[in-house]
């Protein structure tokens, strides 16, 4: 009877040994799914990645209409007359260009950031008010989503992006 008790006794040792191996692998590096996980929870990288998608989104907006030549300036800067300014519509069109792409570049590289998401905002301001006093008197509901709410929506998350800052994934330091 008592070697029946040790048989089991050691039968017991050796399963508690067996289950107290180490999970992780021998070289002590992330599973892919560990590694992901760990990637998409840094606020940082999210940040670098909205800079980057918001300042290229701009640049693309703004350069064409440096390539439009002056009647498209003119045009761009003739939103100003639904603020109250009636003159210089062609510098006000290559300044909403260059705040545009210049905004943009500094978004990307996190230099200027807050008051570049300022100028970028107020620059969609002025072309939200302006497609909307464009709309004919009878629009609809849908032709007001489709004309003014890009601009607005680009607004609040030029605003939102200010309060944010830039992240540690940037060339200004806070």
């Amino acid at each position: 009877m008592c070697a029946t008790s040790t048989t089991q006794s050691n039968s017991s040792t050796v399963q508690s040994s067996a289950s107290a191996a180490p999970a992780s692998s021998p070289s002590g590096d992330f599973s892919r799914g560990e590694l992901l996980k760990k990637i998409l929870l840094q606020q940082n990288f999210g940040l670098l990645c909205l800079r980057f998608v918001l300042g290229a989104a701009m640049i693309a907006y703004g350069v064409p209409k440096f390539l439009g030549g002056q009647q498209t300036l003119v045009q761009v800067g003739s939103a100003m007359q639904h603020v109250g300014i009636h003159f210089g519509f062609e510098f006000w069109g290559i300044l909403a260009a260059f705040t545009e792409v210049v905004g943009g570049f500094m978004i990307i590289i996190g230099s200027y950031y807050r008051i570049s998401c300022l100028l970028l905002a107020f620059v969609m301001a002025i072309a939200a008010i302006s497609l909307n006093a464009g709309l004919p008197a009878n629009h609809t509901s849908n032709d007001f989503i489709m004309a003014v709410m890009h601009p607005l929506s680009m607004m609040g998350i030029f605003l939102s992006a200010m309060f944010l800052g830039p992240g540690r994934i940037s060339i200004q330091r806070e």
